[in-house]
């Protein structure tokens, strides 16, 4: 039945329904549902629109579908044709593609699409090329027989491989990451912040290999960083031509060797041949600089070549902030230090002092010469700033341990010591013990030598021959006597003050001299009385320097001495001083013709009167 009356229509909002179907006409918002009672478009077709038999059945100049569910099968999304679909002119699609099988293209210059075109079971392109002007993604294998022409980005997620050849790649392991691969091995990485890694062909674990980076210096990225990245001396960095090394450079950066690749420990720089300067001004110089200046150099040494045959080698050194020449080497091999630096008469010249560490020698057969150069000029020797040797250039006298020699051999002794044989000022020693050894002494005729002998000290003439000897073990002998027994052992002379018993002696008269030779004691002096005691029975005697010897066979060692008297009471006898063997007193007695002998008593003694005597005597 028909509705023919439209002005109704608006009576049948709440549906019109036709063997249960329903078409509802919404005039309020201008909208006819098919199916639905509620509307959401101008027309709303509640299940879909099926069209069945040929082609043009269905003919639209203009079809816009709408929904919001994605396609994700073939009976899924607004639009869904369950037969093949023709398209005779241009096809534009707004979101993903999604092919479960073939995509042919057939006479067509160009696949356009303006979002991203998926395929997942492979692209295959015949010929002719594939042109994509933005992003391509595969999530599978990309086969293509001819040439693959991308005017834009290509999107790979992981590598790019050898056709054949599966473990060489170029790959993108991670972010900002480039590496590339052979073996199965990786040997080169691009990183993300511009650094090169050349990771070399090993498989050792931790940083391998060579790294690239750049670095500031003045503008960024002017500098390049050569960096060997294993720990310790083994990440080294070596340069080498024709498979030769030229230089090494050790892990550490602490060494470097130049024609070597094991540059020694002791050292930063290790060349294993020679090191050539030059300079365009034929001056080139090795400057010692301060650390971290590079502007103030404290040292150099520098090469001056006077003419194309002759150069010089010159020394430099900082004193108070001034950079000045210190030693040069002339052409012809002077060596001049200290000023003067173009002489070339003395092989050594030296404007100051010479402080000798070890030792200073002329080759074999040269002499050694220390010459002070000009008139009155002195020659020293000195230890530690103190002169040990002066020679005094205006006398020709030689001074030791003295500035001021007053004779030819002047040697000075600054020692304190009162001890035998401790303030040495002269040895003199032969090579082997039991030597003789001696100074000769020779006036152009006749000579003579003091010298020792087995520790003893002897005199000889210009014959050689001994005159006197002192024995080491103490004594002297003369005419070449060497038994201890017979030397003269002591020579003494001096004085004492004898005490006479009982009597009292003038002061003028007080002290008496002796001399000592050997053993034998020859004494004297004068008595003259001040005090007596007279007692009559004391004996007058006198102590002596020395006690005397001991008794032998008959008293052979007993000693008399004849005594000068004035106004003492002899009696008419002589006066003798008698000492006896091992005694240490001389007593006084009156001898007289056939008779005995009798103590000199006090008692014949009398103030005044004077004794005068003298006698030898043997000490012990």
């Amino acid at each position: 039945m028909a509705i023919t009356n439209a002005s109704t229509l608006a009576e049948y909002a709440s549906g019109i329904s036709t063997q249960g179907a329903t078409l509802t006409v919404d005039a309020n918002n201008k909208r006819v549902g098919i199916g639905t009672t509620n509307p959401q478009a101008m027309l709303q077709v509640g299940t879909g629109v099926t069209v069945f038999g040929n082609a043009g059945i269905a003919s639209f100049t203009s079809l816009k579908l709408s929904g919001d569910t994605d396609s994700t099968s073939v009976s899924t999304g607004a639009l869904t044709v369950t037969g093949g679909v023709g398209i005779g002119l241009s096809l534009t699609v707004g979101g993903d593609v999604s092919v479960g099988g073939t995509i042919t293209y057939e006479d067509v210059t160009n696949v356009d699409s303006l979002g991203i075109v998926t395929a997942r079971s492979g692209v295959r392109i015949v010929g002719g090329g594939v042109t994509c002007v933005g992003v391509a993604t595969f999530f599978s294998a990309i086969d293509a027989n001819s040439t693959l022409d991308v005017a834009g980005d290509v999107s790979i997620a992981d590598k790019i491989i050898h056709t054949g050849d599966t473990n060489t790649a170029i790959r993108f392991p991670s972010a900002d990451t480039i590496t590339a691969e052979t073996g199965g091995t990786e040997r080169f990485r691009i990183t993300s912040d511009g650094k090169y890694y050349f990771t070399g062909t090993g498989a050792g674990s931790g940083a391998r290999g060579l790294e690239i980076d750049t670095e500031s210096v003045g503008a960024a990225d002017e500098g390049v960083i050569l960096n060997a990245r294993a720990s310790g001396s083994t990440g080294r960095i070596k340069f080498q031509t024709n498979s030769t090394t030229a230089m090494t450079i050790l892990g550490g950066g602490d060494r470097i060797g130049i024609g070597t690749d094991a540059p020694y420990a002791n050292g930063i720089l290790h060349c294993d041949g020679n090191i050539v300067l030059t300079s365009s001004g034929n001056a080139p110089k090795i400057i010692f600089d301060e650390y971290s200046s590079g502007t103030d150099p404290k040292a150099q040494i520098a090469m001056d070549q006077t003419d194309s045959t002759n150069a010089s080698l010159m020394f430099y050194t900082e004193d108070s902030g001034t950079l000045s020449e210190r030693v040069r080497i002339t052409s012809g091999g002077q060596v001049n230090i200290g000023g003067n630096y173009t002489q070339t008469t003395n092989q050594l010249q030296v404007a100051g002092a010479i402080q000798c560490l070890n030792k200073l020698e002329s080759t074999t057969g040269n002499d050694l010469l220390l010459n002070a150069g000009s008139a009155n000029r002195d020659v020293k020797i000195q230890v530690n700033d103190v002169n040990m040797m002066y020679v005094k250039g205006s006398t020709g006298n030689v001074g030791i341990n003295t500035t001021s020699p007053v004779a030819l051999l002047h040697v000075a002794h600054s020692g304190t010591s009162t001890g035998t044989g401790t303030n040495i000022c002269a040895s003199l020693r032969s090579g082997a013990s039991g030597r003789d050894q001696c100074i000769q002494f020779a006036d152009g005729t006749t000579s003579a030598y003091v010298g020792m002998l087995g520790g003893d000290i002897y005199v000889a003439d210009s014959g050689s021959t001994e005159r006197l000897r002192i024995l080491s073990g103490g004594g002297i002998t003369f005419g070449g006597e060497t038994t201890a027994d017979h030397a003269l052992d002591d020579y003494e002379e001096g004085s004492w003050t004898p005490t006479f018993s009982d009597l009292g002696n003038y002061s003028a008269y007080a002290v008496w001299r002796f001399t000592k030779i050997g053993n034998l004691v020859q004494f004297g002096g004068r008595f003259v009385c001040t005090t007596t005691t007279n007692s009559g029975s004391d004996s007058v005697s006198i102590d002596l320097p020395f006690a005397s010897d001991g008794n032998i066979t008959n008293s052979l060692n007993n000693a008399v001495g004849v005594a000068m008297t004035y106004n003492i009471n002899t009696n008419g006898q002589g006066i003798v001083g008698y000492v006896p063997a091992g005694q240490s007193t001389c007593s006084f007695y009156k001898t007289q013709d056939d008779g005995v002998w009798d103590n000199l008593t006090t008692d014949d003694v009398s103030v005044d009167d004077h004794i005068i005597f003298s006698m030898t005597y043997k000490a012990a």
